[in-house]
């Protein structure tokens, strides 16, 4: 039996990585964005009615949480007075079981909180659920979760939150001075007109803006990075990868699979395209340099005395990515982390001061970015990478999407595409030639993941893994 007033604390550590309330529609580049006002206008509230319609948000709450679905959890209401939300407790043994009661109690105060608070902010779409044009899409992680057991629940329960005009404007002047912000909601859960639960939720949040250079814009959070790293590692499928993304990144990968089912066997065609290049020629490289090296599994298979690797990612992914190796034993053989923003145009000399030399034929991976960047800053990536290359037996490999895949209207894209974007993920560039997107690099060899996985899957023929290699100068 649960004690009344009993107190329960959780806080979540940036390693959890759980995407806090609704995760929404992160922007491609034909959305119309619209910057986050001081005041909203009609326009910001005639988008939040829309976007708050609670079949809508129920419908993509259970999707991209399945356990809601399994707990009934449904959004009543959400207005900007506040949100009301329900879960359908059975009654069976609910009594004896605390655990079972904790877990929904947190449910509900965490999503219910998140509800309120984006109901409150006209002008603002929460990445992964709602649509964003004309939108602040904004990423929310989950910081801080209080609950308190007042009573039993027998039976279904209603949760209610409200987020004052006060805290919604000084969260307003956060995102718009600093692109992030913090907010604490207040949560009530009754059984009936029995209260049985109270809680509070402190999000964070940041500002979704579009990629500049690099795989990942540098402003994202370090949970956000880690997250992806982690993600991505859950659906290569091999031993090291898994090892690396441990319990956390098959989470995110079985998640990530569900709503676009293309995305493993893509991303496992890829491994084993840029594993080809290194066990068919990859001894004539005397140097591999991972551009985004996250948690990628290569530098740990491959490296050896003879080919030094050189990683690069922002100081706090090299931290996370070398807590994980030692954590699982895994170790890089010949490995050089090198802390680098590829944002900046920097990163080539803090490469060379490293210990990089451009003489030496090398190997450049550019794995998993092109389709998240614009052209001119894809092209500003490159042409910095070929200034680096100075042997004629350079080369860089990269994986693109055709530009095909982004206007096409086959019902299988258009959904594939559409899944990515909910996911936070949208791809917002692609190409056939691979030699159009630099002057400094002419593409030697192009290989479609329908080949490599042996399927006529549609997404599939339209994603390739080309080999660059520099331009006669």
């Amino acid at each position: 039996m649960l004690e009344t007033q009993q107190r329960r604390r959780v806080e979540n550590r940036a390693e959890d990585l759980r995407s806090a309330a609704p995760p929404s529609v992160t922007p491609e580049p034909s959305l119309d964005l619209k910057p986050l006002l001081a005041d909203s206008d009609d326009e910001d509230r005639r988008l939040l009615a829309r976007n708050m319609d609670p079949t809508f948000l129920t419908r993509s709450f259970r999707r991209m949480v399945p356990l809601l679905e399994e707990v009934d959890f449904k959004v009543v209401r959400a207005e900007p007075e506040g949100a009301v939300t329900s879960i359908g407790f059975s009654g069976v043994g609910v009594n004896q079981y605390g655990t079972l009661q904790a877990s929904t109690f947190y449910l509900m105060a965490d999503y219910t909180a998140g509800t309120a608070i984006v109901a409150r902010m006209p002008g603002m779409s929460a990445v992964g659920l709602q649509e964003a044009t004309r939108t602040q899409p904004v990423h929310f992680w989950t910081k801080e979760v209080w609950i308190e057991h007042v009573a039993p629940a027998t039976g279904p329960v209603r949760g209610e939150a409200a987020l004052s005009v006060a805290d919604a404007q000084s969260l307003r002047s956060e995102l718009i001075t600093t692109g992030k912000g913090s907010i604490t909601c207040a949560v009530t859960m009754f059984q009936e007109q029995r209260i049985v639960a109270r809680g509070k939720v402190t999000f964070k949040l940041r500002a979704w803006a579009p990629p500049a250079t690099g795989p990942k814009p540098a402003q994202a959070s370090d949970e956000s990075k880690a997250g992806s790293a982690a993600l991505i590692a859950g659906l290569r499928g091999d031993e090291i990868s898994r090892d690396l993304a441990g319990a956390e990144g098959a989470s995110l990968a079985a998640r990530f699979a569900s709503v676009s089912p293309q995305v493993p066997s893509m991303i496992r065609a890829r491994s084993a395209d840029a594993e080809r290049v290194l066990r068919v020629g990859g001894r004539r490289f005397e140097q591999v340099v991972c551009l985004g090296v996250g948690l990628d599994y290569k530098p740990i298979a491959f490296s050896s005395a003879s080919q030094r690797w050189f990683g690069l990612d922002l100081p706090p992914m090299l931290e996370i990515r070398a807590r994980r190796e030692a954590r699982c034993n895994r170790k890089s053989r010949n490995f050089q982390a090198v802390p680098a923003d590829l944002t900046s145009d920097r990163w080539g000399h803090v490469l060379l001061e490293s210990g990089f030399d451009p003489a030496k034929p090398t190997l450049f991976f550019l794995e998993g970015v092109s389709m998240y960047l614009t052209p001119p800053s894809l092209s500003a990536l490159l042409a910095s990478a070929g200034r680096l290359a100075g042997s004629s037996a350079s080369c860089l490999w990269m994986d693109h999407v055709s530009d095909e895949l982004l206007t096409t209207e086959q019902p299988h894209v258009v959904r594939f595409l559409e899944g990515m974007r909910r996911l936070g993920e949208p791809f917002i560039n692609g190409f056939r030639d691979a030699s159009t997107v630099s002057p400094e690099w002419i593409c030697e060899e192009r290989v479609g993941a329908d080949q490599v996985a042996a399927t006529s899957e549609p997404v599939h023929a339209l994603y390739y893994f080309s080999l660059l290699r520099p331009r006669s100068r």
